[in-house]
């Protein structure tokens, strides 16, 4: 128990931090005046000071919604850098073969060295394609996510299992995520300092977003201060590195011994800029026309009847769903971010449910779902039961009256008060299967065979998990007698023929020795194998097995099953009218 509490804890770390992924670094650099005039030096020290008070007016533990934006920029500066790496590579590499031109060499000795440099030259070139190629993938990836449009449309239609039973392509584009923000090396009072060459470059300079991604900040806030007398205004802009994007601007007005009031209204318009949970309109078509009084739009468990024209909403994920009596439920998860406004347009489908008949193939005591819907409950002559579905593909769950079987440490109380701990096994949840209906099959009135067999397929899994590593350790274990015993019978050989020995005996036991070893390992090694295969077979018993059409005898042998494993209820009857007129 206390490995798989550890096991188990590793995981929740391990997801954390790929969930949180990394740290976004927030910056502030030194303002600076608008006004070209001398400042006393109480005036000069605002330049520092406001900045500073900005960042400690901003909260502690904020988290960064990442944007389909920002991490199409963060990806194409990571190529922008590699290639440019490799370009240098490349000019290196070429520098070197024109070199060889003017080194006094034998024509043969000077054409390998050549070739040699050319596989060189074009081992990078190639990595410069693949590097190009990849970035076309980027930009076509993130075109593909946000629909290549300051007002993104988006078309609901949703099939659940179709993505997850689908081949993946490789994904260059990052997913947006959530990282905390932290304060550059961390300390509020630590401004971002560029070098003495880039110190007059502007914030949105690309000489300030090289160094910003070299020392791994994410956002830079730079302002502008105006005094007049006793007032000052301050203008302050957030840029996101890299791609120098100016993510929000804000201009405040205050006295200036009151500074704290400017940095705080400054910080709580740029906390939700920081965040990204700014206000996003979804604008919602919906068709058709007679749909529209009588849909329910739920977004994010709040429901809405009729459906609303706009809703406003922060930016991130957020679940939709459109519900109608007599039609197909549409919904969808969706990242609104990258955009002030989306266009979300769906056409409501009426169902039309599709009857099939669904045959378990080797029936026991237990229950069939199609969803959260209950098919049948086997019985005596009982292993067919009618379900709907709607043409879309389907997965159903099998689950017994038998239960798996938990052990659990409980204290127990002996009579002479001692508390001793015992093992006590206690019932835990019911043996399941699952099935899949694809959406060939699916036609009016077909009768359709079920298989799988309910177990506990956790306890299966590590029962053949740990036969794997079994069998790989006596793999393991007899791999050295068997290397030392080849080269001690070589050894023996080879000594024989120089004459450093005339024993030919020894040759034989070896021989004997290394044939055995060796039959030893390769018998641990088909176990190895068997077990290996036994290990992967029960990992993929987890998925969903698939309908298959039933034939008449296979739908006559389940009914026939259930005769031989149920009691016949009418006897029963008989059997218990009869007790009570005796």
């Amino acid at each position: 128990m206390n490995k798989r509490l550890l096991v188990g804890l590793a995981v929740m770390v391990f997801a954390a931090s790929t969930f949180f992924g990394e740290d976004w670094i927030l910056a502030a650099r030194k303002f600076d005046f608008t006004q070209k005039k001398n400042h006393t030096t109480s005036e000069e020290s605002f330049l520092e000071i406001l900045p500073q008070l900005i960042l400690e007016q901003t909260s502690f533990g904020l988290t960064r919604t990442t944007s389909n934006e920002e991490m199409l920029d963060r990806g194409l500066s990571s190529l922008l850098t590699e290639r440019q790496s490799l370009f240098l590579q490349l000019s290196k590499l070429v520098s070197e073969r024109d070199s060889c031109v003017l080194r006094n060499l034998k024509p043969k000795k000077m054409e390998k060295l050549l070739a040699k440099k050319n596989r060189k030259i074009e081992d990078v070139e190639k990595q410069i394609r693949d590097n190009l190629e990849k970035t076309q993938i980027l930009v076509d990836q993130y075109n593909e996510r946000t629909g290549n449009g300051s007002e993104k449309k988006d078309s609901i239609i949703f099939s659940p299992f179709r993505k997850i039973f689908s081949h993946k392509e490789d994904v260059v584009l990052e997913e947006t995520r959530n990282e905390s923000v932290k304060f550059y090396c961390d300390d509020i009072s630590q401004l971002y300092v560029p070098s003495s060459e880039i110190e007059s470059c502007p914030t949105d300079s690309i000489e300030i977003e090289n160094d910003c991604v070299e020392k791994k900040i994410n956002a830079v806030i730079d302002g502008k201060i105006t005094v007049l007398g006793n007032y000052m205004s301050v203008s302050c802009s957030l840029y996101v590195m890299p791609g120098k994007k100016l993510a929000g601007c804000v201009t405040e007005v205050g006295n200036v011994k009151d500074m704290i009031s400017i940095a705080r209204n400054i910080a709580r318009y740029l906390s939700p800029v920081i965040t990204n949970n700014l206000p996003v309109s979804l604008k919602f078509v919906l068709g058709p026309e007679e749909c529209k009084k009588d849909t329910t739009l739920v977004l994010d468990g709040i429901a809405y009847n009729p459906v609303p024209d706009e809703v406003v909403v922060h930016t991130g994920k957020h679940t939709i769903k459109f519900d109608m009596e007599g039609y197909l439920t549409k919904s969808v998860e969706y990242e609104f971010s990258g955009s002030s406004s989306y266009e979300v347009k769906v056409e409501m489908e009426k169902y039309n449910p599709i009857n099939v008949d669904l045959v378990l193939s080797d029936p026991i005591p237990g229950t069939l779902f199609l969803g959260s819907d209950i098919v049948f409950e086997t019985g005596y002559g009982i292993s067919k039961g009618s379900a709907s579905v709607d043409g879309n593909s389907a997965i159903g769950v099998f689950q017994s009256l038998e239960h798996t079987v938990v052990k659990k440490e409980k204290e127990v109380k002996n009579e002479d008060g001692t508390v001793t701990t015992e093992t006590v096994e206690e019932e835990g949840e019911p043996l399941t299967f699952f099935y899949y209906i694809p959406e060939n099959l699916q036609e009016e009135n077909v009768s359709l065979l079920v298989k799988g067999k309910p177990m506990d397929r956790a306890s299966y899994i590590d029962k053949r998990r740990i036969w794997s590593y079994r069998a790989y350790t006596l793999f393991v274990i007899s791999m050295p007698f068997t290397l030392f015993s080849i080269a001690k019978r070589n050894s023996c050989v080879v000594a024989y023929n120089e004459r450093y020995m005339d024993d030919i005996d020894e040759i034989n036991e070896w021989t004997k020795v290394r044939n055995i070893c060796m039959g030893i390992s390769a018998a641990t090694f088909v176990f190895f194998a068997v077990e290996l295969g036994r290990y992967l077979h029960a990992a993929s018993s987890v998925l969903p097995e698939n309908a298959v059409k039933a034939k008449p005898r296979d739908i006559e042998k389940s009914r026939d099953k259930t005769y031989s494993l149920f009691e016949n209820p009418d006897e029963k009857k008989d059997d218990t009218e009869q007790s009570e007129n005796k």
